[in-house]
């Protein structure tokens, strides 16, 4: 099950490019969950910090592994199987559930457990970020912050990235799933680093040309470029599920895995 072959950056850029493909095969739904998703998310934001954290580590699994179920089906379609449907991304609700859910108990754990890393590093440096300092002030402490969270949340990052995928896909348990997306990171960083800097490349691209535009047709050119951003993210998040079945194939076919899934449903 641990993987053994190592991952090139070449391989990021490839996996990158057929998460596009991938996402033209059912990107409309997708654009749906996604508002959904995105509108669900907004409202929990609203809640203190730490029931966010607990809420948004529980559920993620359960999302993650109906949205990488999706990708699963779209792949099919690619070889002439059925359509995605609404349900397919639901499946991490009825299917590996309990297994799922004591995955996402471990998730917000280390979420909460990051959230206050990263708290008490910014007292200790004394990086404040307040509403009422100067502009250049709080944006330097911003980027401060934001550049703590992210090295902060690596080690979390990392055991987690495949976690959901391997306990929906190949019933592992809590702990083989963690010990398992570090194996599955360690033999990929190099092609997922390409595909974070790819990601990004692209993202200036977008913000740039998105300027120009919002210059030129205000709100409509804001638009264009918010769509742009979701559908490179999209399809970075497709490109991630190639990854995924490039380092822990899934046994049989895409009939199989469907007879499977729709039995439980």
């Amino acid at each position: 099950m641990k993987p053994e072959k190592k991952f090139t950056f070449e391989d990021g850029q490839n996996w990158l490019k057929a998460g596009w493909e991938l996402l033209k095969q059912f990107m409309g739904l997708w654009l749906l969950v996604m508002v959904i998703v995105g509108v669900v998310y907004m409202q929990l934001t609203h809640l203190p910090d730490y029931l966010f954290f607990v809420l948004v580590g529980l559920f993620s699994p359960l999302v993650t592994a109906g949205m990488y179920h999706a990708c699963w089906v779209a792949k099919g379609k690619q070889q002439g199987g059925r359509a995605v449907s609404f349900g397919d991304f639901l499946v991490g609700f009825q299917k590996r559930t309990t297994t799922l859910i004591k995955l996402g108990v471990v998730l917000s754990v280390l979420s909460l457990l990051t959230h206050f890393a990263i708290e008490l590093m910014l007292q200790i440096i004394g990086v404040e970020l307040n509403p009422e300092l100067p502009p250049a002030l709080l944006l330097k402490n911003t980027l401060m912050a934001q550049l703590i969270g992210v090295v902060v949340s690596i080690p979390v990052l990392v055991l987690t990235l495949f976690a959901p995928q391997l306990v929906f896909f190949h019933q592992q348990t809590v702990l083989q799933s963690l010990q398992l997306s570090y194996a599955g990171f360690v033999a990929a960083w190099r092609a997922l680093l390409m595909m974070a800097l790819l990601v990004m490349a692209l993202v200036f691209v977008i913000a740039f040309l998105g300027t120009f535009l919002s210059l030129l047709l205000q709100d409509l050119g804001a638009l264009l470029m918010a769509v742009a951003l979701i559908l490179l993210m999209s399809a970075n998040f497709c490109g991630q599920f190639w990854a995924f079945i490039s380092l822990f194939p899934i046994d049989g076919d895409n009939d199989s895995e469907e007879k499977e899934t729709h039995a439980v449903l």
